[in-house]
């Protein structure tokens, strides 16, 4: 049996399936099987993938008659794999070259239904963190559920994971047919049925951007009405799958966030560019979405995006239109103005009747940046940077700053009080944490992170010392102290890690 067998559903993609294959030829783990589906392509990928086909004994190609769209090709590369796990790859994308080894390694060590793993996207010779997985994986986490971490519900790409190949069959999860976003209810479907999950914040997928304008991936291509009509269907299949299967309002209130965050939100950004009648369809299914929400999803969002659902709802279309312009034209630089503790922006036309509309105190993050360390013979020692973003930081009897040395579930061992330094305003802080303080109070092979508490007058806001970048594995120092070994890593999201061997 082979350990994986990778699905590669394929349409016109000749300047791009040649990559994609050889990312699968050059994998570190052995005994993986890739399945390649035919989807009635007229131009040379056929012949690209009979030339792995012919090279390569672990490569089978399967062709359909007519196109038949890459939920169907999916389904017949599942009926015929072999492997424990499936896994899946667009041919415009690529694998990472340990990308099967090490979600296989997690799956066969914590006997898991479902891995996912982290996503890059990448143009050209410029790579970055999807923007997308970036609110998915936020912050350490290993054996979960959807219900219990609900940022997974951003993770709704189908093959940044593997899954067990009986899990799968046993449940009858299949991809919807002819339609696109088929994956949306599938990994939905998937998380919500799987016994346990595991997550890995190593990065496991590159994600293409497509550059030619004439052929255009189907991420690319909002301004085709049925883009949008597909898009609904299936997140009435999700919202359906979350009422059938989570418990609880955890989970729902999520989903009904991230549609109104980010689905919907998409191509309300593409009005201007669209006509009359797919304007009107775009706002039937947004009106009848969020009559069934309570006010307090909207005043959840960024005041941009709160405002022009207001809009919408108003049907104030020609405001509407004229905010997307502006935003395009000219971004929003000004600073919030404070009233009775909170904070309020004025660049959308602010007004009393109408305060709430306005107010940006929830949107008011941390802006939290490791910029040095160093690992010195007694301690370690830590410089950054540390406001909350748009908030004056002039004042340093306003500022408050404090750090808690933390295990996984945040059970503080330690509290270090940092030096507040003046740099960009009371901005700048230092740590010291002492190896003997942190070996005593530690347990041997724990991780350890560092979490950073800030007020700036009435905000107070939280969250991990980190490098305001990101890596494709872990990044380790290690210094060796009294016949101990500490090690100070980086996990892929840049978060600091500490702890001892």
């Amino acid at each position: 049996m082979y350990k994986i067998s990778v699905i590669v559903p394929f349409y016109n993609v000749e300047n791009y399936i040649r990559d994609a294959l050889s990312s699968l030829e050059n994998q570190s783990l052995d005994q993986i099987e890739v399945i390649l589906i035919n989807d009635g392509s007229n131009d040379n990928s056929k012949e690209i993938a009979l030339q792995f086909v012919e090279m390569n004994e672990n490569f089978m190609l399967l062709e359909l008659e007519n196109r038949s769209g890459p939920g169907a090709a999916r389904n017949l590369g599942i009926e015929n794999a072999t492997g424990k796990y499936i896994s899946f790859l667009d041919a415009d994308d690529l694998f990472y070259q340990n990308t099967c080894e090490n979600l296989y390694y997690l799956a066969e060590k914590h006997q898991c239904d479902l891995v996912t793993g982290n996503v890059k996207q990448f143009k050209e010779d410029k790579e970055f963190w999807s923007g997308l997985h970036k609110k998915a994986f936020i912050e350490p986490m290993e054996k979960t559920s959807i219900c219990d971490s609900t940022s997974l519900i951003y993770d709704t790409s189908v093959w940044n994971k593997i899954y067990r190949r009986e899990f799968l069959l046993m449940n009858d999860i299949k991809f919807e047919k002819d339609m696109l976003y088929e994956d949306l209810p599938f990994t939905l479907k998937s998380y919500l049925l799987a016994d346990t999950t595991m997550v890995t914040l190593d990065f496991v997928y590159k994600w293409r951007i497509r550059s030619d304008a004439d052929n255009l991936s189907i991420t690319q291509s909002k301004l085709d009405i049925k883009n949008l009509r597909d898009r609904v269907r299936a997140l009435n299949l999700c919202k359906g799958w979350i009422k059938q299967h989570a418990k609880g309002i955890k989970l729902s209130n999520a989903f009904n966030k991230k549609v109104l965050e980010h689905d919907f939100a998409m191509y309300i950004n593409l009005i201007p560019e669209m006509d009359t009648r797919y304007i009107d369809y775009l706002i039937k299914e947004v009106k009848q979405f969020c009559n069934a929400l309570d006010d307090y999803f909207y005043y959840q969002l960024p005041v941009n995006k709160r405002i022009k659902y207001y809009y919408i709802l108003n049907k104030d279309i020609a405001d509407l239109k004229g905010l997307i312009m502006s935003e395009k034209n000219a971004p929003p630089t000004n600073k919030p103005f404070l009233i009775d503790g909170n904070y309020y922006t004025d660049y959308y036309g602010y007004n009393d009747d109408n305060q709430e509309l306005y107010n940006v105190t929830n949107e008011l993050k941390l802006r939290l940046k490791l910029e040095s360390f160093d690992l010195l013979e007694e301690s370690i020692n830590i410089k950054g940077n540390v406001h909350i973003n748009k908030v004056d930081a002039t004042q340093k009897e306003s500022i408050g700053i404090w750090v808690d040395v933390v295990a996984l579930d945040e059970t503080p061992i330690l509290n270090i009080k940092p030096k507040l330094q003046f740099r960009d305003g009371w901005s700048g802080f230092s740590l010291h944490i002492d190896y003997e303080e942190f070996k005593k109070n530690s347990i041997t092979d724990t991780k350890y992170y560092l979490k950073l508490r800030y007020r700036n007058k009435s905000l107070v806001r939280e969250g991990l010392v980190k490098m305001d970048r990101v890596f494709d594995n872990t990044y380790e120092r290690i210094k060796y102290t009294n016949n101990q070994k500490i090690i100070v890593s980086f996990n892929p999201i840049g978060i600091l890690m500490i702890y001892k061997k």
